[in-house]
């Protein structure tokens, strides 16, 4: 186990934290890590009746990109990752979420960041689509066939979508 000898903010937004960790390894040797800290999120997969999945298109400045997501956020000071799911696809696609389960969770950069990724699965009972522009540009509802083909030719590509769908195609479409 690696000790921590002295830890400083390098930069912090309401999104991420980013610090130069001073170390001590096992074999006693002083070296330094970059640490990421992250909001946890929370990534949703809906089903409704006919087993088609909402999508989102995300406007994403990093990538300077419009990317196919799942509805994804930050789960915020004292919710749990249902009632963040529930939030963020009602703000994203004006869906409301009822029977969540949530799913599993998983480390998408343990190496890096401390962030935690809920997956949640919910259905769809009521939607008005309104969404974010802020953030989406756009909300669709995909088959499972649709889905595949935009995984194989890399149109889909986020990495919390991809997780999320191969577990629910996995564990969940038998």
């Amino acid at each position: 186990m690696l000790k921590t000898l002295k830890s400083e903010i390098v930069y912090k937004n309401n999104w991420v934290s980013v610090f130069k960790d001073d170390v001590e390894f096992p074999d006693g040797s002083i070296g330094e890590y970059g640490v990421v800290r992250h909001h946890s999120k929370s990534v949703v997969v809906l089903v409704e009746a006919n087993d088609k999945i909402l999508f989102v298109n995300a406007n994403r400045y990093v990538n300077k990109s419009i990317s196919i997501e799942l509805p994804a956020g930050i789960i915020e000071k004292g919710e749990t990752p249902i009632e963040a799911s529930c939030r963020e696809v009602l703000e994203e696609t004006g869906c409301v979420l009822n029977d969540c389960i949530e799913m599993f969770q998983y480390l998408p950069s343990n190496g890096t960041s401390d962030q935690v990724i809920y997956v949640v699965k919910g259905r769809c009972t009521d939607m008005n689509v309104v969404p974010d522009n802020n953030e989406v540009a756009d909300v669709m509802w995909m088959s499972n066939k649709e889905i595949e083909e935009k995984i194989i030719d890399n149109t889909i590509d986020d990495g919390p979508t991809l997780i999320a769908w191969l577990y629910y195609k996995f564990c969940c479409l038998k």
